[in-house]
């Protein structure tokens, strides 16, 4: 049953990621009631409407979810146990409030979207980002590092640490990545 809803999920347009991330989960919690983990991202777009709506721009905006979303509900990165399964499955990280950085950017991602924010995945390499774009430009998003807003030099500093020596940034690794290419990372 599983397996079949998630094949018909596929062909839809936009694809649903909250959807498709919680039936991984199934896999391992047959139990798991997606909808009721679904009704939870709208709860926390609900609790974050009238803050994030007090924002005179795209900017504002990205601090003041990144404010609710870190400070106020405290969701974070899961330094000390990174490995942990459990950091990947999105009902987990919602239960835990821990999480890595693709998990932790489909919580930001679904609950920003759900406040009208032009928000979308970024598969940077061994580090998942979140890229907000409005009328001033684009902006990433460090979801796993409690929002932090990226400069260059920050991209550059992951990228040498990945690499282990300077790289070049190349426009592939900011580029806005749907739905189904998250889910599929």
């Amino acid at each position: 049953e599983i397996r079949r809803e998630s094949v018909q999920l596929a062909s839809r347009e936009p694809f649903p990621l909250a959807r498709g991330a919680l039936l991984i989960a199934k896999e391992e919690y047959p139990q798991l009631d997606v909808e009721n983990y679904l009704d939870r991202f709208a709860t926390l777009a609900r609790e974050a409407e009238p803050i994030v709506s007090a924002a005179d721009n795209g900017v504002e905006q990205v601090q003041l979810l990144s404010h609710f979303l870190f400070e106020q509900k405290g969701f974070e990165g899961n330094r000390e146990e990174y490995g942990d399964p459990r950091n990947s499955f999105l009902n987990d990280v919602l239960d835990r409030r821990l999480g890595i950085p693709i998990t932790l950017s489909v919580i930001y991602l679904e609950v920003g979207r759900r406040l009208g924010m032009n928000l979308y995945g970024v598969s940077f390499p061994a580090h998942f980002l979140v890229k907000a774009i409005d009328s001033r430009g684009e902006l990433l998003i460090d979801p796993f590092n409690g929002g932090m807003i990226l400069t260059l030099d920050h991209v550059k500093a992951m990228l040498t640490q990945v690499y282990g020596q300077p790289v070049d940034v190349h426009p592939s690794f900011l580029k806005a990545v749907g739905g189904r290419q998250t889910l599929i990372r």
